[in-house]
């Protein structure tokens, strides 16, 4: 499972390069296009771009681009570049275009909307709205300020939207944290909040304690962190902490009996699920040059494999 998250990142870090490569191409840059068209090739082997490459290194054109478009005129014995007539191109080299979907991306909060899609879009539609958005807002591309901040939220909507665990969690929680990351979060804001509202949302975790108590209900028998209620560690065969009531828990689940088995099994599934969640987020957050000096989730989840192996 760890080989095959690290796979599926190197194809799709592929394709942003061969396409980043393609445009370079068209615009002139050859240098660029065969920069990350080998990049790419170096990411997936499998691309069929040998003829392309080979034609590229074997080129004697021009390979710079010019900055700004336009046919050149001698003026006075000095070769200069003319803008053509109509160039969107302002006086930093972007335009007016870039400009504003750099403004509207960087406004936007919502993933959807940031990649202009309905929630009921299916993972195609994801992958063409980035795609087509990406080349609009990728800083090789537009100059205008801004637009690294908005690449980062289109590949970070991206992200989450294209994987359905992460998606299932950003439709439930609208956030696509890894779970760990998210209770450190609240730990370290809380006591922070100045309003009355965020003084309320706070509380209302112990209000519902207090109301789950005066109610019947089937409490959950474990927790794989410690919590309210939940402070007794025990370890399964292949050595997950879990916490439980300590009350009456060893006579409902002896040691060794099917009810046991059943439950520890149950247990380390949970766990792998979060650990193979929250590693896929890691090593998205690495393929896309986000600072991170480990990956502890990756780290937790070849532990697991080694012992289930």
């Amino acid at each position: 499972k760890f080989e095959s998250l690290i796979m599926d990142g190197n194809k799709d870090e592929a394709l942003r390069c061969l396409n980043i490569g393609k445009d370079a191409l068209g615009l002139g840059d050859r240098n660029k296009a065969l920069k990350f068209m080998l990049k790419a090739k170096k990411l997936d082997p499998s691309l069929e771009i040998d003829d392309l490459l080979s034609s590229l290194e074997s080129d004697d054109g021009p390979k710079e681009s010019p900055s700004v478009s336009g046919p050149v005129r001698p003026e006075n014995g000095v070769r200069r570049r003319v803008p053509e007539a109509g160039s969107s191109s302002g006086v930093g080299g972007y335009g007016e275009d870039q400009v504003t979907i750099v403004s509207e991306i960087k406004r936007k909060k919502d993933y959807y909307e940031i990649l202009g899609l309905e929630k009921s879009c299916s993972v195609e539609d994801v992958r063409k709205a980035y795609r087509k958005l990406s080349l609009k807002v990728h800083p090789d591309k537009n100059k205008a300020p801004g637009s690294e901040e908005a690449f980062k939220k289109v590949s970070k909507a991206f992200q989450c939207l294209s994987v359905e665990e992460n998606r299932k969690q950003y439709d439930l929680v609208g956030s696509d944290e890894p779970v760990y990351e998210r209770r450190a979060a609240r730990r370290m804001q809380g006591g922070n909040g100045s309003s009355g509202m965020r003084t309320l949302i706070q509380l209302i975790p112990v209000i519902l304690i207090i109301l789950l108590n005066f109610l019947p209900s089937n409490e959950p028998v474990y927790s794989l962190s410690r919590s309210y209620g939940y402070d007794h560690v025990l370890t399964t065969q292949k050595g997950i902490n879990f916490y439980v009531k300590s009350r009456n828990f060893e006579n409902d689940y002896p040691l060794n009996s099917q009810e046991r088995v059943q439950l520890e099994e149950k247990i380390e599934d949970d766990y792998l699920s979060i650990i193979t969640h929250n590693c896929r987020l890691e090593m998205q957050r690495l393929q896309w040059g986000y600072y991170q000096p480990t990956t502890p989730n990756c780290d937790r989840l070849k532990q697991f494999e080694a012992l289930a192996s």
